[in-house]
């Protein structure tokens, strides 16, 4: 945190990105490699643990939006997080619910896309929780963002050592020559 700057959500949304690449990307897919276990208890399981999950990224897309309210590229980002969470957990998860329920019932429903749009959605939160991390992360250090986060010479705060501007040459340029008040004259 910089003075004057109040809190940034760069370790909010670091944090926030290190439970999701833990859960969705390590526990969940490690749960179905344990030996002995029926599928059955193992999508109970996946249940619980996806409801308890929801709770917790609410919190962090709560938490990361109010400490983004300051800043526009972190706003932009926590939006879309947003609505990526919203989608996945009142979109998909009833349906993925109603799955998991028709198995655990015996049942075997068609096969279906939705697993792996949900995972898909999953890599692009992380994306993006990463991308807000890295523009504050570059905004605390005094660099201007450009296009598609390209660095701005010149653009970064005064005496930051960051991205030097480049300096002028010492003789005017010729579009200057001719200027009134001595500009331009050598």
């Amino acid at each position: 945190m910089s003075p004057g700057r109040g809190p940034s959500p760069r370790a909010a949304c670091l944090l926030y990105a290190g439970v999701l690449l833990g859960f969705s990307f390590v526990a969940t897919p490690a749960k179905f490699m344990a030996p002995g276990v029926a599928t059955r208890d193992l999508l109970l399981v996946g249940r619980t643990s996806f409801g308890v999950f929801a709770w917790v990224e609410a919190a962090f897309v709560l938490l990361v939006a109010v400490l983004a309210l300051r800043c526009r590229v972190a706003r932009v980002g926590v939006t879309l997080v947003g609505v990526l969470v919203a989608t996945q957990h009142l979109g998909l998860r009833p349906i993925l619910d109603a799955r998991v329920t028709a198995v655990v019932r015996g049942a075997s429903p068609e096969p279906s896309g939705l697993h792996r749009v949900y995972g898909v959605l999953e890599l692009v939160k992380l994306g993006t929780l990463l991308w807000i991390a890295r523009s504050e992360l570059r905004r605390a250090a005094g660099v201007a963002p450009g296009p598609w986060g390209a660095v701005v010479p010149g653009a970064e705060h005064p005496g930051s050592g960051v991205n030097p501007p480049i300096s002028a040459p010492d003789r005017p340029s010729r579009a200057l020559r001719g200027f009134p008040h001595g500009v331009g004259h050598e």
